[in-house]
């Protein structure tokens, strides 16, 4: 299962709907900056609020506070920087913070 069996289901759900004249809606996100855009402040607050224990929250966000940025140009690794905002792309931690901070829009 990938990607491409994704838009498979959701494009025949939309065709089913679509047939049988029922309104439908749909979104779509391009995440491709989004990780790097994220206010760390506010998942902090948000997985606070859900349930997160210090004992997870603490070690969490001294994590990503303190975690070193490098960029890599042809086979080189540049200076390491920290930035503001962001949380790591493709870290499962991360898609679950995303789940959570995202559920009021799914639920709308």
């Amino acid at each position: 299962m990938g990607a491409v069996d994704a838009w498979i289901e959701v494009l025949s759900l939309a065709e089913d709907l679509k047939l049988d004249r029922k309104h439908y809606c749909g979104g779509a996100a391009d995440i491709a900056k989004f990780f790097d855009q994220v206010r760390r402040e506010m998942v902090y607050r948000v997985a606070r609020a859900a349930g997160m224990t210090e004992q997870i929250a603490r070690p969490y966000s001294a994590y990503l506070e303190n975690l070193k940025i490098y960029n890599c140009l042809a086979g080189g690794l540049g200076t390491p920087y920290m930035r503001r905002c962001g949380i790591p792309q493709g870290c499962p931690f991360s898609m679950a913070m995303v789940a959570l901070i995202m559920r009021p829009w799914v639920l709308l």
